[in-house]
């Protein structure tokens, strides 16, 4: 289907459809990149982003929409551009400026790279959850009632 709109389009020689990429090769894939879209429209679909996170592993700046999960992250850190889910004029819009302009393009990939390593890397992860559930351990040993005996 991709191909054929592709044609009918007039831009199949500037489109290249690579299916799946290995995992050993998707450093080098990002790396190739000048910028990685991920145009997500639904939030059922397209929870966290983490195609987003490698990315941006990779220093590659993002554009995508305030439906995936670290859009707030992407937004604050300027690690790349949200643009309104289904809007394929912005879409379009927003990518022409982007590539039109590579020192941002580059300073948006190496924000983005500072913002996993801040935020999103394992040992970041595990602190996170390593805290939250230290957090409920004691919220529960406070709210549980004291049992005196008599005795």
């Amino acid at each position: 289907y991709y191909r054929g709109l592709a044609e009918s389009l007039g831009i199949a020689d500037r489109v290249d459809f690579l299916g799946f990429v290995p995992h050993a090769a998707l450093a080098d894939f990002f790396r190739a990149c000048h910028i990685v879209v991920l145009p997500s429209t639904d939030g059922r679909q397209e929870g966290f982003g983490l195609v987003l996170l490698e990315a941006m592993s990779c220093a590659r700046p993002v554009l995508t929409t305030p439906v995936v999960g670290m859009a707030g992250d992407i937004d604050r850190a300027r690690a790349g551009v949200l643009m309104p889910p289904g809007d394929s004029k912005a879409l379009a819009e927003a990518l022409a400026g982007l590539l039109a302009d590579g020192p941002a393009l580059a300073a948006m990939g190496e924000r983005g790279r500072r913002l996993v390593e801040e935020r999103y890397t394992w040992g970041r992860v595990t602190e996170a959850y390593e805290g939250l559930f230290e957090e409920l351990r004691r919220s529960r040993a406070a709210s549980q009632p004291r049992v005196e005996t008599l005795g």
